[in-house]
């Protein structure tokens, strides 16, 4: 941005992304990153011959064998998701990307249309990279947005599995929005609204309070 370059990025969601975790490839995974014997077995134990079933008043439902997914609720669940998704940064040739859990974004530096072709080869490669690995983006909640501050903006239609992802003026990252000049209006914005909520909150409830002292106790 301080060198007047435009920053193209793209939001990924994976869709049930912990569901979606193939019980087989995720032993590969493991055993390739070094977990081997006794304890290799011991994931094995872990995570095959799970099932699972619905009870409501009492009622039980048919058991169901589960396939895929990591256990939910469990410490070692996001630990076995990220082993899983480590090495999608190969897909990245051309571009960056940052990851935290099932939450990704790849960014890359666009001088030039030829620049944004680039960052496509590898949202391409992206999309092989989940159909390899039994993964699915949900293409609607996936989006692009282009950082600049300069009037000529370079336009591109950044697609994944053939599907043109929505271009935004805004997006939200981990919490904080950002708009694609980077000010930050809108999230304080945001902040304003939700402390006015709460302001407002706190005076409803606080009503019928008679004691300066429990009044200001409360806020």
């Amino acid at each position: 941005m301080d060198r007047r370059v435009q920053v193209d990025a793209v939001y990924t969601d994976f869709q049930k992304a912990f569901h979606k975790v193939d019980h087989t490839i995720l032993l590969e995974k493991l055993a390739f990153n070094g977990i081997r014997g006794n304890l290799l077995r011991w994931f094995v134990s872990y995570i095959f011959n799970r099932t699972q079933k619905v009870v409501i008043n009492g009622y039980e439902s048919e058991t169901v064998t589960v396939n895929s997914g990591v256990p939910q609720g469990s410490i070692l669940g996001p630990f076995l998701f990220i082993i899983y998704i480590n090495d999608v940064k190969s897909c990245f040739i051309n571009a960056r990307c940052l990851l935290y859990a099932d939450d990704m974004k790849i960014y890359k530096s666009c001088k030039n249309v030829q620049d944004c072709q680039l960052l496509q080869d590898d949202l391409t490669r992206l999309d092989n990279y989940c159909k390899d690995n039994k993964l699915l983006l949900s293409i609607p909640k996936c989006h692009s947005i282009s950082f600049t501050k300069n009037k000529n903006k370079i336009s591109f239609n950044y697609s994944i599995n053939n599907q043109h992802l929505k271009e935004v003026d805004s997006v939200r990252d981990l919490g904080v929005i950002m708009d694609s000049s980077l000010h930050f209006d809108q999230h304080i914005k945001s902040i304003v609204n939700k402390a006015f909520q709460m302001y407002g909150f706190v005076m409803r409830s606080s009503k019928d309070f008679v004691r300066p002292s429990t009044f200001f106790n409360v806020i």
